[in-house]
């Protein structure tokens, strides 16, 4: 991953082909706020990223994709991840001084692989798809409220008919 563009890239690993890039996010952005080509609310102010989910959500429409948002309070449960989830999107607190300093966020795309029966996070940050398990398992790991994860924040994405 390079600069803050992990909301394309989260949004490119769900959809798994290289739909979208800076640009198109960054016109989202205007369309939501015309005339702030310097301050733009659903973007960094530095344009390097960090894109909010208004911005993440109307890229995933244009594919066709809904997206809900999952509310913490209700634990998720196997058969929350195994009614046709087109995938889970993940924004999270950034970790370092930097980040943290203005508030910055990080998108995580999580996959159910029909082939191997398995939920894999495909987080740009990693070096390689990492392995969740199975529905169980993801739902175990969605529902932790241990340590950065409490300020996690959990998208269902599915295929709009």
């Amino acid at each position: 991953q390079r600069l803050a563009l992990c909301g394309v890239h989260a949004v490119n690993n769900l959809l798994q082909r290289p739909v979208y890039s800076k640009r198109d996010f960054d016109t989202a952005c205007e369309d939501l706020q015309p005339n702030s080509a310097v301050f733009n609310t659903h973007r960094s102010m530095f344009g390097l990223g960090n894109y909010d989910v208004n911005v993440v959500a109307i890229m995933l429409e244009r594919q066709h994709h809904s997206v809900q948002w999952h509310d913490r309070r209700t634990p998720l449960v196997a058969n929350d991840l195994e009614n046709n989830l087109a995938g889970i999107l993940l924004n999270v607190a950034s970790d370092g001084f930097v980040s943290r300093l203005f508030h910055g966020r990080h998108w995580i795309a999580l996959l159910y692989s029909n082939k191997d029966g398995v939920w894999v996070n495909l987080d740009s940050k990693l070096a390689s798809p990492h392995v969740l398990g199975s529905h169980e398992d993801c739902a175990r790991l969605l529902n932790r409220r241990d340590g950065s994860d409490n300020d996690s924040h959990i998208l269902l994405v599915t295929k709009s008919e």
